[in-house]
C-alpha cells in the first residue's frame, strides 16, 4: 500500500512541474474465463471466471540535457514490499530505472535496470498487447531475464542498433551471485521501417542449488517483422537452454517458434497467433498454442481499445494424456500521458 501511495505522489508532483518529459499511464482490464479438459483438471487446474487488472504501470521519461535521458517505470499491479531482489535491491515493481548517456554521435551508455531485448519480436513488444505469452517469454520473465540490471553499451548507425551488456545474474534466493551475466542484441529497420529484424543472446552462469556444478542458462533468439500497414506479419525463433539444473548433466532445452499476424480494417483489427514449443531433457513436452480474436479502436489516434480474444493451449507430454486449456478474454486497454 505504501508503495502505491509513493507512486501516486510522484505522479502528482510531476504533473505540477514543467519538465522535459512525460508521465505515462498504462492499464489493461479484462474478464478471464478459463476452462480445461479432464487431464488438466487432474493435474490441478481449476475452471474459473474473474475480472482483473492485467496491466497497471506508470512510466516516467525525461531529458536532463541533450545527451542524458532517464526512465523509471513502476508497477501498480504488483505488491512486492518484501520481495527485494538481493543482487541489485530493486523490487519486482520496478521494470525500468536507468540513465542513458549519449557519449558520442554513435555510442550510448545505459546504467541501471533496462530491458534485455533477448525475447525476439515478442520480447520487444508492449506486454499489454500479448494475450498468451509463449513458453519462451514465460521462462525469460519468470527467471528475471526480461528486465536486467547492469550496464549496456549501444552502437547506432542510421536505423541499426547493436548492443552489448553486462548484468547481474538471474535472481535466486537459494544461491549467491558468483559472476556477471552478459549478452548482445541487435535491432534493425529496413524498407522505410516496414521490415524489422531482431536478434539477441544472453549467457548466465551461477552456483547450482543441489550439486557443485554451475547452473548455466543461455537464450538465443532471432525474429523478423514485416509491417507495411494496414497488416503485419512476424516470426520468432527462440532457444532457451539450461544445464545442470538439479544435478550434473540434468539439462533442459525449449525451442519456441511463433507466428503472429493482424490486419487493421480502420480500427477493427483481427489478430492471429500460433506457438509451437518443444521441450527436451528432464521433461519432454510439446506445446501447441493459438490466439484468435479482434481489437476495436474507436479512436484510432489514441491508444484506447476493446478486445475479445480466445486463447487455446494443448500440452502433449511424452507420457500420458494431453492437457488442454482455453481462455476467453474480454477487456480494454488505455494508455496516455498524465501531463497532457
Amino acid at each position: 500500500m505504501f508503495q502505491k501511495i509513493k507512486i501516486i505522489s510522484l505522479v502528482l508532483i510531476s504533473s505540477s512541474l514543467s519538465v522535459a518529459g512525460s508521465v505515462n499511464f498504462d492499464f489493461r482490464f479484462e474478464s478471464d474465463s478459463a476452462s480445461y479438459n479432464t487431464a488438466a483438471k487432474t493435474a490441478g487446474a481449476k475452471e474459473s471466471s474473474q475480472f482483473l487488472m492485467r496491466t497497471g504501470r506508470v512510466d516516467f521519461k525525461g531529458l536532463l540535457n541533450k545527451d542524458i535521458n532517464y526512465r523509471l517505470r513502476l508497477r501498480v499491479d504488483r505488491d512486492s514490499e518484501t520481495t527485494q531482489n538481493k543482487t541489485d535491491n530493486f523490487s519486482t515493481q520496478v521494470d525500468y530505472a536507468y540513465i542513458q548517456h549519449k557519449i558520442s554521435e554513435r555510442f550510448a551508455l545505459t546504467a541501471g535496470k533496462f530491458a534485455s531485448e533477448v525475447g525476439s519480436i515478442e520480447g520487444n513488444m508492449s506486454s499489454p498487447d500479448i494475450y498468451m505469452p509463449t513458453q519462451a517469454y514465460k521462462a525469460i520473465s519468470a527467471n528475471n531475464f526480461l528486465y536486467v540490471s547492469g550496464a549496456k553499451l549501444t552502437y547506432s548507425q542510421g536505423e541499426q542498433d547493436a548492443s552489448v551488456f553486462m548484468v547481474n545474474q538471474s535472481e535466486s534466493q537459494s544461491t549467491e551471485q558468483t559472476k556477471l551475466a552478459y549478452g548482445i542484441g541487435y535491432k534493425g529497420s529496413f524498407l522505410e521501417k516496414t521490415l524489422t529484424p531482431v536478434a539477441g543472446y544472453l549467457s548466465d552462469e551461477k552456483q547450482g542449488t543441489v550439486s557443485g556444478a554451475k547452473l548455466t542458462t543461455t537464450i538465443s533468439s532471432l525474429g523478423i517483422k514485416w509491417d507495411p500497414q494496414p497488416y503485419y506479419l512476424s516470426f520468432d525463433y527462440i532457444v532457451y537452454a539450461q544445464k545442470n539444473i538439479t544435478a550434473v548433466d540434468v539439462n533442459d532445452t525449449a525451442t519456441t517458434m511463433v507466428f503472429d499476424a493482424g490486419y487493421d480494417f480502420e480500427g477493427v483489427i483481427p489478430k492471429f497467433k500460433y506457438e509451437l514449443t518443444k521441450k527436451t531433457g528432464s521433461a519432454k513436452e510439446q506445446y501447441d498454442g493459438v490466439v484468435v480474436g479482434v481489437e476495436f479502436k474507436p479512436y484510432p489516434e489514441d491508444i484506447f481499445r476493446y478486445h475479445v480474444m480466445v486463447t487455446q493451449m494443448n500440452i502433449k507430454p511424452d507420457v500420458g494424456d494431453s492437457r488442454f486449456e482455453q481462455h476467453l478474454l474480454v477487456g480494454t486497454r488505455i494508455y496516455g500521458d498524465f501531463l497532457k
